[in-house]
């Protein structure tokens, strides 16, 4: 049976995010925007492998665990030892000494190429924080994140723009991602500009086009501004404009969770059709235990900030190790009124930073923190 201590904490100053880090949003004026829109795409450098399975190995003390689909034998491209973040609980940015809140603390998980990893848990309990942190949107307190042997955090110049390309991000609020400035076309065709792909710009028009299509929307709304799509509309065409630079990783923060249940489906549908297409890894959040069974093949659940169970979606879903983990399964509506429901009592978890617990492989490829 193998073994993981969890680390201790640390804690530094942040860094806040910008929505505009991934997302395509260069005024048409410029008014210094496209300073932004280049330091974050940049150009298309491929960093090289830095030994990031040694890495899981030191993080977990084993190679079935972290590897992608249980199976050790495929390089990792996204490695996260011990991701550790804190966020001041008042007084705002500028307050000094005050009490910290630990969003984030000692997570650790790998992702292989073209696995589709979900992470789970109540609103609260740090999966954007994380999903944050593993693409160097925020800067950790503690602990690293690799993306293909690289430091995100510490990559710069070439490599960090060439980072920006290979991972991508759609994220919850479909109209905050573009800006309202730009056309749908305008927005999806900026990021293939900034990174050179496409001859000229007839080309970079024709890859638009064939993506707009490819997510389902008619060529017309090219034209159309971001306000006047509905937003399942303008979720298909943030997926366009994540998948047209050819990522290796697609990380989906809630990109659901906004829409109406028969847009979810299909936009669940098109996520998992674009990813098995591709071959692009994805990296999916969700709060709804449903939707990650539907799309990701392993699934790591967080609470308040710390993992607590690990394993194939499937088997997890199917049988839940972790009190908190049942917890969720509970929660899920159901109109069987036959079927048991499990109440979560105030002391029926231990505090996650009380249980200072370590990694157990109940079964081949099944953690749980106990």
């Amino acid at each position: 049976m193998n073994s993981l201590s969890l680390s201790e904490r640390a804690g530094v100053r942040v860094f806040p995010l910008t929505r505009r880090a991934f997302g395509a949003t260069t005024s048409p004026k410029g008014r210094g925007d496209g300073a932004l829109a280049r330091r974050a795409f940049g150009a298309t450098t491929s960093p090289k492998r830095r030994g990031g399975d040694a890495l899981t190995r030191r993080a977990f003390g084993a190679t079935t665990f972290p590897k992608g689909r249980g199976d050790g034998k495929r390089m990792s491209l996204l490695v996260a030892d011990n991701l550790t973040k804190f966020f001041a609980r008042s007084g705002g940015a500028f307050a000094r000494g005050g009490p910290r809140i630990a969003a984030v603390e000692d997570v650790s998980f790998t992702l292989a190429r073209g696995e589709k990893l979900g992470v789970v848990g109540e609103s609260g309990s740090g999966k954007t924080t994380l999903g944050r942190l593993a693409l160097g949107l925020l800067r950790p307190d503690a602990g690293r994140a690799l993306f293909d042997g690289v430091d995100v955090h510490r990559a710069t110049g070439a490599a960090q723009r060439g980072l920006r390309r290979r991972m991508q991000m759609i994220f919850q609020d479909s109209a905050g991602a573009f800006d309202p400035r730009l056309r749908i076309g305008d927005a999806v065709a900026e990021p293939l500009r900034v990174h050179g792909i496409g001859a000229n710009e007839a080309a970079r028009r024709d890859i638009v086009a064939a993506w707009l299509q490819k997510v389902g929307l008619d060529a017309d709304l090219a034209r159309r501004r971001p306000h006047e799509l509905s937003g399942g509309q303008r979720q298909r065409a943030g997926i366009a404009r994540a998948l047209a630079v050819g990522p290796d990783l697609l990380a989906a923060d809630e990109p659901v969770a906004s829409l109406d249940v028969s847009v979810q489906t299909q936009i669940l549908r098109l996520l998992a059709d674009l990813t098995a297409e591709t071959g692009v890894a994805l990296f999916f959040i969700s709060h709804d235990l449903r939707v990650v069974r539907a799309l990701t093949e392993r699934v790591l659940v967080l609470w308040r900030g710390r993992p607590v169970e690990m394993g194939p979606t499937a088997r997890v879903i199917a049988r839940p190790l972790h009190a908190y983990t049942r917890a969720l399964m509970a929660a899920i509506p159901t109109l069987d009124p036959a079927a048991r429901r499990l109440l979560l009592a105030a002391d029926a978890v231990p505090e996650p930073r009380e249980a200072r617990g370590v990694w157990r492989e109940e079964e081949p490829g099944h953690w749980i923190a106990a």
